[in-house]
């Protein structure tokens, strides 16, 4: 997402605002930006900046404190580089404030709304990534891979690389080692079961945020986490009254849920965008947003959403009334500033729960009182409300029970005060890239470059790969063959093709979301001329001449691998105004260990399958099944001829669209109906 351009720090000095002492790390926690998704980056990044300096390296033993989402992350990480971990968790699981919550969902973008890329449901994260869903369910596909990286490593360093110690009740002390552990930190702790000593060689506090402030264990006043029935109808009554108290991302969410039945943001955008207007108000308010960032004035975006045009969203209320969503709770929304203007303040709540808050707000729909919460909840006209405190986290409650020095605590103070001043409305900015650090997890003779791919793209994609790769092995005497997807993409803006889908029949995804430049193989011919290419090793020294023009290296042909190779491209138009170009979308590739693999028969089945995988895209895109990103970049228009003409003169080059093959037809039928992004998403949840 775009924010302010700020000098780059070095890693030694971000290392810094999260240094408490030597070789102890803090994650967080006074920086803006707490979402789940933000934690991670942050993590990340603090983890690449650890690595860059060496001060981890493969063959250390990290201590991590808390197996939260920023602690399992962290350790993640460690586990793919060779480094063994450690965690120390006084719950009896990972994730205790998340697990188990089926009432709040997470999303990793959309508090950036309404920039572009705000609603892509996916975490473009190199470890532990996850799609939107219940608190719960992501908790759930975080510790599926946390789990199958714990196992991977355990495979290829042959020894447990994670060990961990739940209910973890105590630390006792954390000092320097001694003798030939000097150079390490010791660390003593309690569980539930034995008293303990180890050594680390760097320690993390992953500890969090802390328990939400006023929040209490018997369920009266639950903490933000937990399990509660706000958003459902009160079975013995039809409507209750409410007082909400706070004025952040938790208040206005949960004065929501109190005043919309099934309250989603997918829901309210939904309806925004149903408005005529809509593009219109979504350029108003990424001005708002833009100017929002540098804003001093608390009642910036109250002042701003009050000029927008109010046709822009007036459709809100009827639409939610005329579906029987509207709830008729009494609700009132409580917080110490003097105004509602001054609640809804862009330092401390993100503008698409302001803009929701503020729709309601204007449609009377709920009231404001200012003051002191006890204070008003003592008042003789809220006694019998039910209450909802969202205060935010007691940050300083979680270091209660962790013994730290003197000097310790003394720069976790100046670590506050320079946290603090890196204020960034909420937003986290990787400082990795996303191949650098995938590069950390392979060994140095990996020379794959691997970019993010979409958990949907791949499952999607791959069931066309299996389904070709079965048909074809039905009826093909010739086995070991290859079948990838490659979709074009654009990096740092480069044009490239990306591997989409692992090889069927190859436990080996290394190669998932490898990505080449545009000059490498016949799948780069391909997407430049927009024409398919078989190349069948029926001469040794052209066949070799071939390869050397295409990029490739001698391996390639080690092995008799690639003695036949093949790329179909499917083609789209792209629109420019109100013209249109075609271009090269993505492309089928396959390769054989047999320059006579390629039949007519072959060639015949490749063809339909193909067309039968386009034509399912293409009906559940418009039956709104799944969704696509827009793509952001400019596809190549299609080169002459010469590329493929060269290779004419050769002897292993063959024409599909011409004898032998005579494939015209249904080749020039291989094509979508518009220029697809491949950042797929399954439409399959109700809500965001």
């Amino acid at each position: 997402m775009p924010s302010p351009k700020k000098k780059e720090l070095s890693d030694e000095d971000y290392l810094d605002l999260f240094k408490i002492g030597d070789k102890k790390y803090l994650l967080g926690i006074y920086q803006d930006g707490i979402t789940v998704y933000k934690q991670q980056i942050r993590a990340l990044n603090i983890f690449q900046a650890l690595f860059n300096t060496k001060k981890i390296k493969p063959g250390y033993t990290i201590g991590i404190i808390g197996g939260g989402v920023a602690g399992l992350t962290f350790a993640a990480a460690c586990l793919k580089s060779g480094i063994a971990v450690q965690i120390l968790e006084k719950h009896s699981t990972y994730l205790p404030m998340q697990s188990g919550c089926d009432i709040r969902r997470i999303h990793p973008n959309i508090y950036e709304w309404p920039e572009k890329g705000s609603q892509f449901p996916h975490a473009t994260l190199p470890v532990l990534t996850w799609k939107h869903d219940t608190a719960s369910n992501v908790c759930k596909q975080i510790l599926t891979q946390f789990k199958k990286i714990e196992e991977e490593a355990k495979t290829k360093h042959g020894k447990a690389m994670l060990f961990d110690y739940m209910n973890c009740n105590k630390i006792s002390s954390i000092e320097a080692g001694s003798g030939p552990n000097s150079n390490q930190i010791k660390v003593s702790f309690t569980t539930s079961e034995n008293n303990l000593t180890f050594f680390y060689d760097v320690l993390i506090f992953a500890v969090g945020y802390g328990i939400e402030k006023g929040s209490t264990s018997d369920g009266t006043k639950p903490s933000y986490w937990r399990n509660d029935a706000l958003g459902q109808s009160f079975l013995t009554e039809p409507s209750a009254s409410f007082l909400v108290s706070g004025d952040g991302d938790g208040g206005l969410i949960d004065l929501c849920r109190l005043l919309i039945l099934d309250f989603s943001y997918e829901l309210i955008l939904q309806i925004l965008k149903n408005n005529e207007n809509y593009s219109k108000l979504e350029s108003k308010l990424l001005d708002i947003r833009k100017r929002g960032i540098n804003s001093d004035n608390e009642t910036f975006l109250h002042d701003e959403f009050s000029k927008i045009e109010s046709e822009y969203y007036n459709n809100v209320i009827p639409e939610l009334e005329k579906r029987k969503l509207l709830r008729g709770n009494k609700v009132f929304l409580n917080s110490r500033k003097a105004t509602f203007s001054q609640a809804l303040d862009f330092k401390r709540v993100s503008l698409l729960n302001a803009f929701i808050a503020f729709i309601l707000h204007r449609q009377k729909k709920f009231e404001f009182i200012s003051g002191d919460c006890d204070e008003v909840m003592e008042r003789e006209e809220f006694k019998e409300f039910k209450k909802v405190i969202r205060h935010g986290t007691d940050k300083e409650s979680v270091f209660k029970d962790i013994p730290l020095s003197n000097d310790n605590m003394d720069q976790l103070k100046k670590i506050e005060e320079a946290q603090k001043k890196t204020f960034n409305n909420g937003i986290v900015e990787p400082r990795y890239k996303f191949a650098d650090l995938i590069k950390l997890f392979y060994p140095p003779e990996f020379k794959n470059r691997i970019e993010y791919l979409t958990s949907d793209t791949e499952t999607f994609s791959s069931y066309f790969s299996n389904l070709l790769y079965k048909g074809i092995n039905s009826q093909n005497e010739i086995k070991d063959f290859r079948i990838t997807l490659h979709r074009v993409i654009s990096l740092e803006e480069k044009i490239y093709f990306q591997q989409i889908t692992p090889y069927p029949g190859n436990k080996d995804n290394r190669y998932l979301g490898r990505v080449h430049p545009l000059d490498r193989g016949i799948v780069g011919v391909a997407i430049k001329t927009g024409k398919p290419v078989l190349l069948t090793n029926e001469n040794q020294t052209s066949y070799e001449k071939i390869f050397s023009e295409l990029n490739l290296e001698k391996e390639y042909l080690v092995g008799k691998q690639n003695e036949s190779a093949l790329a179909i491209p499917i083609i789209a138009p792209v629109r420019v105004g109100k013209k249109e170009y075609e271009a090269t979308n993505l492309v089928l590739y396959i390769d054989a260990p047999s320059p006579n693999f390629f039949t007519s028969q072959t060639l015949g089945l490749i063809v339909a399958i193909l067309s039968g995988f386009l034509h399912s895209i293409n009906e559940m895109l418009v039956n709104g099944k799944v969704t696509m990103e827009p793509i952001e970049f400019m596809p190549p228009k299609f080169l002459n001829q010469s590329k493929i003409s060269k290779f004419k003169n050769k002897k292993c080059y063959y024409d599909l669209t011409g004898k032998p093959c005579n494939l015209a037809y249904e080749i020039s039928k291989l094509k979508f109906k518009e220029f697809l992004s491949f950042d797929l998403n399954y439409n399959s949840l109700p809500g965001v």
